[in-house]
């Protein structure tokens, strides 16, 4: 029974990773296309700041 059970182990495991997670539905409030609000956004820096970072 121990070899049924890890098959079984194995067969839930490799689903959870290959089934994508179902879709939440936005907050109200918050259009579906902005990221998250966990998710900071990337950083807009002016040319000037990413000059002086290569220099």
């Amino acid at each position: 029974m121990s070899l049924y059970r890890a098959r079984g182990l194995g067969i839930h495991v490799r689903l959870f990773h290959t089934v994508p997670p179902p879709e939440e539905p936005a907050p109200p409030g918050i259009p579906p296309d902005l990221p998250s609000p966990d998710e900071e956004p990337p950083p807009v820096e002016p040319p000037e700041a990413e000059m002086s970072y290569s220099a």
